[in-house]
């Protein structure tokens, strides 16, 4: 059987395992309501015909899927819907929202289905490409699965962040390039920028491959599919200021959490835990995960700093580098204290470093991974608990 095929085979599990999970949690912890996976909070105001027949969550600001499914539902800025959305960000961040209220035509009852099956889509596409880009190194497309147990890819299963489609537009460039295929990595990079502001690393490695190869007609190319995204924020922001959503004239390229403090932040966090309402064993198992989840990242920061002196010099290379640089900037202590936040952020980079227990002997790369692994899974812990006491009894 070809490589292709038995891919997807692998994808094809990896996604039926992801949406039996969904279809679990969503019956036996949310009663059926599939829109409880956007995690909608009672603090955080929503348009009434959004919130009428929603899950909301009791005493919670929610979380990022709740404003992303707001951008789905009006992604051109016609209503008045943008006013409900907590900031410019989540408008910048287009292409999963905008094509699911494609796929759905733009009928409103159709748009957080079409959200959802968008989500599944890329666990396949990523999971596929991944097992592509592992047999081309010789190793099993098995590999490929480990594409669902990215922190972030079980996170985005459960808040319906974009993230996942980011990792899939990265898993897409990673073949492309070892495969030669310099449009397929035009489009997919200038597509992860779409996604998410982090898509731009991608573009950046891309370039700096390319300057290193002294092969200075595609360094321009790839610096074009910057282009896209920063024509579609320019016009985000002459839209929601238009509309009198916002008054700033700035233009946001770069996430908020950078550049504040730069190697504070994550310190700041360990040494001053989060004050969570839990009991005492259980806040301070919560707190503990935390700072291992913390030393996780930091730990993958450092291996990827030393891949300057990796040879032969590869483009996985240098996106390592380029996170570890991110690592250094992202300094605000809010951004290290959201356990979905920095897991979302990192996960390629603790994703690559994994991979060299497979193309290694050794297993400690895994360890990072491992790390951050532990402290999605806690917080998923009570949804799975709910779901085996269910089948149990």
């Amino acid at each position: 059987m070809r490589p292709a095929r038995r891919s997807a085979w692998v994808a094809a599990a990896a996604t039926l395992a992801a949406l039996t999970w969904q279809v679990a949690t969503v019956h036996f912890n949310y009663r059926g309501n599939w829109t409880a996976l956007f995690c909608i909070g009672e603090k955080s105001p929503m348009p009434a015909e959004l919130e009428s027949g929603s899950w909301i969550f009791p005493a919670s600001n929610g979380y990022d899927g709740q404003y992303y499914r707001i951008v789905a539902h009006d992604p051109w800025m016609q209503t008045g819907l943008p006013q409900f959305v907590d900031g410019r960000p989540r408008y910048q961040r287009i292409l999963l929202p905008a094509a699911a209220w494609l796929l759905a035509f733009g009928q409103p009852g159709w748009i957080d289905r079409s959200y959802i099956l968008l989500v599944l889509l890329s666990v396949f596409a990523g999971t596929w490409f991944t097992a592509m880009w592992a047999a081309i190194q010789n190793r099993a497309v098995w590999w490929g699965i480990g594409f669902l147990f990215l922190p972030g890819v079980l996170i985005t299963l459960n808040r319906m962040t974009v993230d996942i489609t980011e990792y899939a537009f990265m898993a897409a460039v990673l073949y492309f390039w070892r495969r030669g295929f310099w449009l397929g990595c035009w489009i997919a990079g200038a597509s992860a920028f779409l996604t998410r502001d982090l898509g731009l690393i991608l573009i950046a490695a891309l370039v700096g491959m390319c300057l290193l190869q002294r092969s200075w007609r595609r360094a321009a190319m790839f610096a074009t599919a910057a282009l896209p995204a920063v024509l579609w924020i320019l016009y985000v922001n002459h839209a929601l200021v238009s509309h009198s959503i916002t008054q700033s004239e700035s233009i946001a390229l770069i996430p908020t959490w950078v550049f504040n403090s730069p190697l504070i932040g994550p310190f700041l966090a360990m040494i001053h835990p989060q004050n969570y309402p839990l009991g005492v064993w259980m806040k301070t198992a919560t707190q503990l995960l935390d700072d291992i989840s913390i030393a996780g990242v930091t730990l993958s920061a450092c291996v990827a700093a030393a891949e300057v002196r990796r040879r032969p010099f590869t483009l996985e290379s240098f996106l390592c580098v380029l996170y570890a640089a991110l690592f250094v900037m992202a300094s605000s202590r809010g951004f290290w204290a959201d356990p979905y936040s920095y897991p979302r952020a990192f996960s390629p980079l603790v994703g690559l470093i994994a991979w060299r227990s497979v193309t290694g002997s050794r297993a400690w790369p895994s360890i990072p991974w491992l790390c951050l692994l532990s402290r999605v899974g806690w917080q998923l812990g009570p949804q799975a608990i709910s779901i085996i006491r269910a089948v149990v009894e």
